[in-house]
Formats: C-alpha cells, structure tokens, sequence
C-alpha cells in the first residue's frame, strides 16, 4: 500500500513539476489601474492602431481625425497612412486627416506606400506591382510564392535614395530601381513555411560610419548595405534607436546590439512571454502577456515592473504618453521610471 501512495506521489510531483511556468518578477511590483475607457481596437499594424470609433492612434498619439465607417487601417508610412475600404478604394491621409490619393484597386492589399509620382503595394497573395500614377503605367510587377500564415507585424516599404525596399510575406527582400522599376536584388531573408514575413525593415543613418539597413523575419536579423552580417534568434518583436537594435525573444530576452549586430548588452526575464514594446529616447517599454508593464532604461541596466489589471490576450499597444489595451488605457507619463 505504502509503495502505491508513494508511486501516486512521485507521478503527482513529476505532473506538478512539468506544468506551465509563468513569469514573477524579482521583487516587489507596485499595482497600477486603467485611466480612463476608450473604443475598442479593431485592427493593428506596427506603429498603428485602429479604434471600433474609427480613431488613429500612432506611436506619436492620437491623430485629430476619425476614419469613416468601413475604412480600414493598412500600414503607417513615414508621412501618411494607407487605408482600404470596403468598395475596394485604396486611400491614403496625411496625418492631419487630408485624403491625398484615392484609388481603386482589385485585390485584398497587405501594403501601400505612394511617394512622388510612385505607388507601391503588395497584395495579401504576395504580388508587388510599382506604377506611375501620373500616366498609371506599370513600371514593376513581381509575383510571389503565397504565404498561407503571416505574422501580424509587418514591415512597410520603405524608399531609400534612388532604391525602394519592398518586404514581402514569403521572408524576401525586393530591391528596385525608382526610376527604371529594374529589379536589382531579389535577398531570401529566411525560409521557414510558416509566419515567415519581414516583420521589421529600417534605415539607421549614420553619416560619419555609413548606414545600415536592418531588416529581420521572426526568424532572422540581417545588417545591409556594406558588408552584410546576419544572425539568428526567435524574435517577438524588434525595435530600433538611432544605431541600437533591441530584439525580444521568444524565450524571455532582450537583447541590445549595435548597428553591425554585435551583442552590447542583454538582460533575462524568465518565462516571460513579450506581447507588445515601445521605445523612446529614455525607455523601453514591454507589455509582458500574463500582465505585466516593463520598463528599461536603453542600457538594460535599470527595470521597474509594474502589475496590470488584466493578462494581454488581444490587441494591444503602447506609445510613450499611454498603454492601450481593448477598450482601456493607461497613462504611462504619470508613472515612475527607472
């Protein structure tokens, strides 16, 4: 008998041991409440959220106008917004709320960037097409393999100089000429199956040492123009600072690099799953999924963790005035810093 209780004991301690571990940070964590409700988050790109109410919030804050029912967010460009609706109208706002482009296009969209007389969009079947919207010639156009599982960070297209840099679904770099619209590099980023796309492409500009171009799936971080340099981690999200990279892994890290990706400093959260990050010139903020708020100083020297009312289970998003969570937020300029 005694060795059955002792047989039911062992086999309960090793279920209890194999069980989920959770994230507790060290220390003592000050508990802080929502502000004030808001409408709730629809849809969500890096940078940009979309209110049930058709508000715009971006990394800088709240924009002064509301899209119309039935228009969608797409992605944030460097100086307007592109948004679809449901007739299939393809629109672009500056950030005052202006309507500066407007046009009808016949296939789901992923991403669009217009500058000058140049639009840029790829389709949710991975198909790049460049026209010129002043005589609405074609000057590029390049399908894809189609990608079946994305992650819902998605770089966006970025102009540099005379190239465009177009990051697709399947984890490619497309590299074209804007005058010409002549393809001049075509760079496989990463392979896997499965939630492969660019989740992060930017220019750190550096006029003394030359820039860079850091471009990344969740996979794979690649350090372009001059010599390249690549390196490999399960990443949840990156985030960038004059020539600083911050990376956060899937299993708890965050990891600080310079802009030829050498490791310069990285700290340790155990069990810690990254919903979400921001960051600004003094901190780096890390909404953590069982709820739980962050807060780094750039070095990753200091930290102070702060409990949230709720786990992060949906949309959320965090700029440096607040913390955005379903149809609540938190005022972060109130709280203490490291």
């Amino acid at each position: 008998m005694k060795s059955k209780i002792l047989a039911f004991l062992l086999l309960l301690l090793f279920f209890t041991g194999c069980g989920k571990k959770y994230y507790q940070p060290k220390g003592s964590v000050e508990s802080i409440n929502y502000d004030s409700s808001i409408s709730d988050i629809i849809a969500f790109n890096s940078g940009i959220i979309q209110l049930k109410d058709g508000s715009i919030i971006t990394e800088k804050g709240l924009l002064k106008f509301k899209l119309p029912k039935g228009e969608k967010i797409l992605n944030l460009n460097e100086n307007d917004i592109a948004v679809t609706s449901k007739d299939n109208q393809l629109i672009f706002y500056n950030f005052d709320g202006e309507k500066i482009y407007k046009k009808r296009v016949k296939e789901f969209l992923a991403l669009a960037t217009k500058k000058d007389n140049l639009l840029v969009t790829l389709s949710s079947t991975n198909k790049i097409k460049i026209e010129d919207i002043n005589n609405g010639d074609t000057l590029f156009e390049k399908k894809l393999e189609v990608s079946r599982a994305i992650n819902n960070r998605m770089a966006s297209i970025i102009f540099y100089k005379t190239v465009i840099f177009i990051p697709t679904l399947d984890g490619r770099l497309i590299v074209v000429d804007r005058d010409s619209g002549k393809l001049l590099k075509d760079f496989a980023i990463s392979d896997r199956p499965y939630f492969n796309n660019i989740i992060f492409l930017k220019v750190l500009k550096d006029s003394i040492n030359g820039d860079k171009l850091i471009v990344a799936t969740s996979s794979k971080i690649i350090a372009m123009l001059g010599k390249g340099i690549e390196k490999n981690y399960d990443m949840k999200q990156i985030l960038a600072k004059d020539n600083r990279v911050y990376i956060l892994t899937t299993d708890g890290r965050v990891i600080e690099l310079d802009k030829n990706l050498n490791v310069i400093n990285s700290k340790k959260y155990r069990y810690a799953i990254f919903s979400n990050a921001f960051i600004d010139d003094e901190y780096l903020y890390i909404l953590e999924k069982t709820g739980y708020l962050i807060i780094n100083d750039l070095d990753l020297r200091k930290d102070i963790v702060y409990e949230i009312p709720d786990e992060i289970e949906d949309y959320s998003f965090i700029n440096n005035k607040s913390l955005f969570y379903q149809d609540s937020y938190i005022d972060l300029k109130s709280i203490s810093k490291p």
